[in-house]
């Protein structure tokens, strides 16, 4: 009978356990999926009729949230009409736009 009384121990201990290391094993996949890499870097240049480089040109990042779109970052280009943005995204913003 001591088997017997073993397995359904062990059975136990299963059923207690086997639910919690399943919830640990979901939130460790949920928190390593949730951090992401928000960075985003928009370069380009601006250019004229004639593709003349433009400088002083300002450029603008509006992020998206909520039917509202903010300025998240702005840049003014080079004199070769270059510029790089480099942002870190909000994640509250649902699109990002130049």
């Amino acid at each position: 009978m001591e088997p017997k009384n073993n397995l359904r121990s062990l059975d136990r201990q299963i059923n207690v356990f086997l639910p919690a290391i399943s919830l640990i094993c979901i939130l460790c996949i949920f928190i390593s999926c949730n951090k992401q890499d928000r960075t985003t870097v928009i370069y380009g240049k601006v250019t004229d009729q004639n593709h003349q480089a433009v400088d002083s040109i300002l450029v603008v990042a509006g992020g998206l949230w909520d039917f509202n779109i903010e300025v998240v970052k702005q840049i003014y280009t080079d004199e070769n009409g270059n510029y790089e943005l480099v942002i870190d995204v909000p994640k509250k913003y649902i699109k990002l736009n130049v």
